[in-house]
């Protein structure tokens, strides 16, 4: 039961990060985190109003004004986050993610998690963690108009 209260509290701590980041924008927030023989990774995109805005973009666009800027500090943050989840994965004798994929539908308040166990990019001598990030960010941009995320007929 421990652990399951950990999961959900780290959930919800990462995600009220990532939202305080963006000051509370409405919208379905991706957040990336990745752990592979010592490579840390955490990243995020947001999609609105069906366009999909990387940090990059919000950051260079006027719409977002009261987005922070600050983003060092945010990685930081999930980074720390990152190594909590391995040492309570470890004190529980779970298998450690090497991926983690959280996707939150603010006007909802829906929230999906899902974990990956296999390496990703640490056993390619060309892939890095910024390019699984980006396949998932292309992924999301192509399948813009397709199935909803979360519930019936909603894509947002």
């Amino acid at each position: 039961m421990e652990f399951e209260k950990f999961l959900s509290c780290w959930q919800t701590d990462v995600l009220q990060h990532v939202f305080d980041y963006m000051n509370g924008q409405d919208g379905v927030y991706f957040i990336y985190a990745s752990d592979e023989e010592g490579v840390l990774d955490f990243d995020f995109f947001i999609k609105v109003n069906n366009v999909v805005y990387t940090r990059n973009d919000i950051r260079d666009t006027s719409a977002f004004n009261g987005a922070s800027t600050d983003y060092e500090s945010l990685f930081n943050f999930g980074v720390d986050k990152l190594l909590e989840l391995e040492e309570m994965f470890k004190k529980n004798e779970k298998p450690i993610p090497t991926e983690i994929r959280l996707t939150y539908d603010s006007e909802l308040g829906a929230a999906e998690i899902n974990y990956e166990y296999d390496l990703m990019y640490a056993d390619d001598e060309v892939l890095l963690s910024d390019d699984v990030f980006e396949q998932w960010v292309a992924d999301v941009k192509l399948n813009i108009n397709m199935t909803p995320l979360f519930g019936k007929g909603r894509n947002k």
